[in-house]
């Protein structure tokens, strides 16, 4: 019987029954959790819906089995602002549109005339040139690994490659797709506000190398860290509990160092309750990838101004998992131009929605952030970065500030 034929609450009950009788053997828990996943896409595809609680609240989640993982952000970097559309750079296509810059072929209204990029870490993100329409500047099959030279590899939609791709690794194989402004907002930022030497790409990669701002992974459900079909992440503000004042021993790249949660960050002042628990990813071949519905907060309020506390749309990401590392991380987001400009009006200089606009390059609703002459507050601002992981440990308490004896706190920005 097809599964659209079935009372959707016999197959939940079938499935929770499942996971109690089968938790203990890590193969058939993975084939369980193959079968959630089968079932829950079968759901949507056919208008079937898992049961909801009749008080309301949130749907239950889908039982999980398997270790939880806790990985701290240990390494940040943010690109250097590209010279062309064939430079390789971090982040992913948020939008679907591969857009290049030639003149055969310009940017098209619907990258906002902004061109993309190549993707090294996720192929994904790239269109072999036989798949692409220059009329509508998309993918009919996106799946290309960049190599040097740019020729495609034949690989599926999430194989990695480690062969090294230059910033010129474009050529008619590839065409890239990925989405990243970021690099572009940083010199726009350190323009706006100096930083010395190294500008805020320095501040950022240092705030996270040396602990000054902690942001903890948690992997729940991880059966195998080669494959495994269904895992959630949750998100915790950290506090280091080592260093002890001395920056020279508050090293983040350390395996193993404790950390408390950040009150802000959790529910109810419980560390096992954090506030972001919404992304939903796999484990395939090694490499997490992870998608976050909706919005999700920017994690750095005790670092960064009010006026820069924005909120991510879009969020993906994408690492290769050890047990006690993570590397090779892209990660990639976006914010909107309407929330910049409305946590800035009246503490900048009337230019500043011209410039947050004029950076805009992802539609919303078919509409980008500049029109004529005037700013049209609407469309989106991506953003991509690379990151690396290391295990750490989540302790059983929650802090509403950081130990005086603790890491030193830096400010990544200040309006």
């Amino acid at each position: 019987m097809d599964v659209c034929d079935r009372d959707p609450r016999g197959v939940w009950d079938t499935l929770s029954n499942l996971h109690f009788e089968t938790k203990g053997t890590a193969m058939i828990s993975l084939a369980a959790k193959r079968l959630v996943s089968w079932v829950l896409v079968s759901f949507v595809a056919c208008g079937c819906a898992a049961p909801v609680a009749a008080d309301a609240g949130p749907e239950p989640e889908p039982p999980l089995t398997g270790r939880t993982l806790t990985y701290v952000i240990s390494s940040v970097r943010v690109d250097e602002t590209p010279g062309e559309s064939s430079a390789v750079i971090s982040g992913f296509d948020l939008d679907g549109v591969f857009a290049v810059d030639s003149l055969d072929s310009p940017p098209p209204p619907s990258s906002c005339f902004r061109s993309d990029y190549l993707s090294e870490l996720d192929p994904s993100s790239n269109c072999p040139t036989s798949e692409w329409s220059p009329t509508t500047a998309r993918c009919r099959a996106s799946g290309c690994v960049v190599r040097d030279g740019g020729a495609p590899d034949g690989a599926s939609p999430d194989a990695t490659t480690t062969d090294a791709a230059t910033t010129d690794a474009a050529s008619v194989e590839c065409i890239g797709g990925v989405d990243n402004a970021l690099p572009l907002l940083t010199d726009a930022v350190d323009s706006a506000y100096p930083a010395g030497s190294g500008g805020r790409r320095e501040i950022v990669a240092r705030a996270f190398a040396r602990a000054h701002t902690s942001v903890l992974l948690l992997v729940r459900g991880v059966d195998s860290l080669e494959d495994d079909p269904l895992v959630r992440v949750s998100i915790v503000r950290g506090v280091p509990l080592f260093g002890g004042g001395n920056p020279a021993r508050c090293d983040a790249a350390s395996v193993d160092q404790q950390y408390a949660a950040l009150a802000g960050s959790v529910r109810n002042n419980d560390p096992t309750q954090p506030i972001v628990t919404h992304g939903v990813g796999a484990i395939r071949g090694g490499r997490l990838h992870v998608t976050f519905a909706g919005t999700t907060p920017f994690p750095f309020y005790d670092v960064l101004p009010g006026v820069w506390q924005w909120n991510f749309e879009r969020v993906r990401f994408a690492v290769d998992l050890r047990e006690d590392r993570g590397v090779r991380g892209n990660f990639g987001a976006a914010i909107s131009v309407n929330e910049i400009v409305a946590r800035w009006t009246g503490v900048s200089a009337p230019y500043v929605p011209y410039v947050v606009a004029s950076l805009v390059d992802l539609q919303v609703d078919g509409v980008c952030g500049r029109r004529g002459t005037e700013p049209n507050l609407s469309g989106l601002i991506s953003l991509g970065f690379h990151f690396e992981l290391t295990r750490a440990v989540l302790a059983p308490r929650v802090l509403s500030e950081r130990l005086p004896d603790g890491c030193p706190l830096e400010p990544l920005l200040r309006p």
